[in-house]
């Protein structure tokens, strides 16, 4: 039997549908039924994956390598910190109030010219 996501999509249905009429079952058939429909699920979603996977292999090995264009607002993106950046960070920022830390970071960012990412 070939498990595809449209015969699992439909088990489901079929179980919730059983379980959720009244008469049919007991308390107990129905426990085991929801956890069946979580199995199944859980199938479903690794048949999921399995289909996603060759795709995207495949776009990975087609992709090419781009050049890094910088950023004109953050010239130093990508560079490694110097000592002297870090020190400033940390000075200007320790007396600043956690509520207006955000309007500050912004600011560094675009003194320091780094992505406010990367400051923060």
């Amino acid at each position: 039997m070939k498990v595809t996501e449209p015969g699992l999509n439909k088990l489901i249905d079929n179980l919730n549908t059983l379980i959720c009429e009244d008469s049919l079952l007991t308390r107990q058939e129905r426990e085991t039924l929801v956890l069946a429909v979580a199995a199944i699920g859980a199938m479903k979603a690794r048949v999921g994956l399995k289909k996603g996977d060759a795709p995207t292999v495949a776009r990975r090995e087609k992709r090419e390598k781009k050049d890094r264009q910088p950023d004109p607002r953050f010239p130093r993106a990508g560079h490694p910190w110097q000592e002297d950046e870090k020190t400033l960070l940390s000075d200007a920022l320790d007396s600043v109030p956690d509520e207006e830390i955000g309007k500050h970071l912004f600011w560094l960012s675009e003194k320091l010219g780094r992505t406010p990412f990367s400051v923060a």
